[in-house]
Formats: structure tokens, C-alpha cells, sequence
């Protein structure tokens, strides 16, 4: 049994699906899936865990078996097409309290395989579900192989630098709320639910993505390597840029070096960036890569979002959801929510989550993966989410954001398509 501490924060959270879908070249039988995810599955001890409270709003991975591994067919007549089929399942909360965290679809075409994965953040970052789909992806191109199983490991079990600490006036700043909240309110799993249903009840989620592959991919590596920054650098820039916006939050990856379980670890920053019209582009970019790697330099900046919320009572966390998004009132709660920049003078206008080429191969056999769309979850401190990945040569660029008029105003496909093309169009 372990004690959930990072990652605690997506316990009620009613925006937690984080979606990955793979064009595979091949279509393997639904049962030979099946196994290669069970035997990916048995890996990973979070796949044997159900994840639940206990009397004082402590959050535990509790073993459970048999495992909650589902995998389903998607009919490939469906007029809706698979984001409308991506929504859906947004909608639909998970039951983590009996082990369901990761739920499998795929959708069959003549010569290739589209094979979906929708999980639960409790389950794990981005990453881990990288690290998932090579392991499943190992086990389909080889049916005799085993796994050994991996414990599950948490952030805490691997520690934090020594000058990743909080300040101590901040510290002192979260006791303080924490005496005042006082354990005041444990939520119960049919709160969440009815908070999870009235959330959704009013969003008009869209979802849109673009490729950068052949050339134009290589024409915005060659640049980015002649102007020293990173790709991320670049994105970062040109959203900043087509956005009109001036501050931008990214994951950032704490993930221990060699370890490939599944599991949360990545904290987050923000940046404030203002455009300078009187400069390229690509001067612009080069700034915002100064911009970025001069927070990450700090453990302190690093780390903050982490240690910040290890040091909020877990229940506080729950208590700031259901202040949001539900009929609850409370001045505690209510000032935790202002300090997570939730309410929306505050929030930031995009998060960008980039999973950067992963050291995974793209080739297995008779298999291959030939492109990986991912969509992270919509958290309350964006209006927008950007994923990124990079794999087979092709970068898939995905955004999500609510098209509530009534919550936001911008046109966010115009900007994506002016993003793109900035991008795209990198030698100029």
C-alpha cells in the first residue's frame, strides 16, 4: 500500500483524461492486443491497485486483483469520428476507486490499427504512458515475453533536491491555511461524481492538430540548432506570439534518469514573456528560451509547484475543485483556489506539454508506430492545452480548449493555424 502525495492533486479532479492515439502500420487480433496490454499491465503495479481515502482524506494505492483492464473495439462506421468518440469518453468519470484507471479502444483499417488509450492522471504523467505503449507494443511483436513486475515508485520515495525547498515565508503562508481549513470537509466518491457531471454539464470542448514531418520538420530543427534553443523554445514562442499573450505554463520533467514506471513526476512553470515587435521572430524565440531556462536553472522554481502542493492538505486540494465547479463555500477553500490561479483573472492562457522525441523505437516487427497524438487534460489554471510529441519523424501538435463563448472570447483555431504555419515555415 503507498500513500499517494504527488499526483494527489488529480484525485477529484474533474478534468483528468490524458488521451494518446497511435497509427500503428498493422492490425493485430483483438486477442494478441489484449494479452500484450495484460502482460504490460503486470509490469506496472499501478494497474493492480485501486486508489481510494481513508478516514482523514489521505489518498492510498490499495492492491487489488483481478485487474480492471478493459479493451474495446471502436466500430469503424461511427459518422461521429474519433474525437467526437475522444469527448465522449471525456465525459465519462473514472471508477479509480475499484482499479479502473486506464481504459484501451482501438478501430481497425485495412493495413493499419488506431489504437486509443485514455487514462486517468492518477495513473500516471505523460511518459508513463509513453513507457506503456512501447511495453505493450514489445509484448504484441512478442507474444513469449514476461515482465517482471516493477513496484510502483512515487516522487516521494526518490526524494527532492535540498534547494528545491519552499521559502520559508511561503511555507508558513500554506500552515496557515492548512490550521484554518482544518480538515474541515472529507468528500465522498458521489460528490465527486455529481461535481464531475455538473462540470461537464456546460463545456464545448474542441480539440485540433497539425503534423510537422519531412522538411519541414528538419528545416525547424536546422534553425532551432542555428539559433541555439530548443524546439520547445520555438513552439513556446510562436503560441506567445499568435496568442497575443504574454504568460504560458509547461511541465516541467522530474522524472528519476533510467526509471521508466509509471506514476507522476513532473512539476510545472509558468513564464511571462513580452513581445517585442521591434525584433524577429526568432529573436523573440531565442528570448522566451532564455525566459525558460532560467527558471529551470533554479530547483527552487523547478520543484515549487511540487513541494507547494506536498504541503497543502490533501482534502484542501479536493476542497478547491468542488469551490469551483460546485456548490461549495468556503473562504479557505476559496483562497487556496486564488493562490492555484484558478480563477480566471488569474489563469494562464495556454500550457504547453511537450513530450519531445521519446527514447522509445517506432518500429517492432512487424509493427510500427508511425505517428502519436497526444491530448493532455484541460487543468483549471489554462484555457488551453497544447501536447506534443515526436515519433517516426513526425511531430503531432494537438490543442484543446473550451469553445464557451460565455468562458472564452478568442478565436484559438485562428491562432493554432497562425502558430503552425509560423512553424512550418521556419526557413523564412
Amino acid at each position: 500500500m503507498h500513500k499517494l502525495i504527488t499526483g494527489r492533486n488529480h484525485y477529484y479532479a474533474p478534468a483528468c483524461h490524458i488521451v494518446m492515439v497511435m497509427d500503428i502500420t498493422g492490425v493485430p487480433s483483438e486477442g494478441d492486443l489484449y494479452d500484450a496490454i495484460q502482460k504490460a499491465a503486470h509490469k506496472h503495479e499501478i494497474f493492480s491497485d485501486k486508489i481510494i481515502l481513508d478516514k482523514n482524506g489521505d489518498s492510498f494505492c490499495v492492491p487489488m486483483l483481478p485487474r480492471n483492464i478493459v479493451l474495446k473495439k471502436i466500430e469503424s462506421n461511427r459518422k461521429e469520428g474519433l474525437k467526437q468518440f475522444i469527448k465522449e469518453q471525456q465525459r465519462i468519470p473514472f471508477d479509480f476507486i475499484n482499479g479502473e484507471l486506464v481504459r484501451f479502444f482501438y478501430l481497425e483499417d485495412k493495413e493499419k490499427t488506431q489504437f486509443l488509450i485514455v487514462a486517468n492522471h492518477l495513473a500516471g504523467d505523460g511518459m508513463s504512458i509513453i513507457f506503456l505503449i512501447r511495453d505493450i507494443m514489445v509484448a504484441l511483436n512478442n507474444p513469449v515475453i514476461t515482465y517482471e513486475p516493477q513496484p510502483l515508485k512515487l516522487m516521494e520515495d526518490f526524494g527532492y533536491p535540498k534547494d528545491s525547498d519552499l521559502k520559508p515565508v511561503l511555507r508558513f503562508l500554506l500552515r496557515q491555511i492548512n490550521r484554518q481549513w482544518n480538515n474541515q470537509k472529507i468528500f465522498s466518491y458521489q460528490e465527486y461524481l455529481d461535481m464531475f457531471y455538473t462540470y461537464w454539464k456546460d463545456r464545448q470542448i474542441e480539440m485540433i492538430n497539425a503534423t510537422i514531418c519531412d522538411l519541414d520538420l528538419k528545416n525547424l530543427l536546422s534553425k532551432c540548432k542555428k539559433m541555439k534553443i530548443t524546439i520547445n523554445s520555438a513552439i513556446t514562442a510562436a503560441f506567445l506570439f499568435a496568442l497575443k499573450e504574454d504568460k504560458i505554463g509547461m511541465p516541467v520533467n522530474v522524472r528519476p534518469k533510467s526509471y521508466e514506471g509509471m506514476g507522476n513526476y513532473a512539476s510545472g512553470i509558468s513564464i511571462k514573456y513580452r513581445w517585442d515587435n521591434h525584433k524577429s521572430f526568432w529573436n523573440n524565440a531565442e528570448s522566451v528560451h532564455k525566459t525558460i531556462y532560467k527558471k529551470l536553472s533554479s530547483n527552487r522554481k523547478k520543484y515549487h509547484v511540487l513541494q507547494s502542493l506536498k504541503e497543502i492538505e490533501p482534502t484542501l486540494i479536493d476542497a478547491v475543485y468542488f469551490c469551483k465547479y460546485a456548490d461549495f463555500h468556503n473562504k479557505t477553500a476559496l483562497k487556496t483556489l486564488n493562490l492555484f490561479k484558478y480563477n480566471e483573472e488569474k489563469q494562464l492562457e495556454m500550457g504547453i506539454t511537450n513530450l519531445a522525441k521519446p527514447e522509445i523505437p517506432s518500429i517492432y516487427g512487424k509493427y510500427s508506430i508511425n505517428a502519436i497524438e497526444f491530448i493532455p487534460p484541460l487543468i483549471p489554471v489554462n484555457r488551453t492545452v497544447l501536447g506534443v510529441v515526436t515519433i517516426a519523424e513526425k511531430m503531432t501538435i494537438s490543442m484543446q480548449y473550451d469553445d464557451n463563448k460565455k468562458i472564452n472570447s478568442k478565436d484559438y483555431g485562428k491562432a493554432f493555424e497562425e502558430a503552425i504555419c509560423i512553424l512550418k515555415n521556419s526557413n523564412c
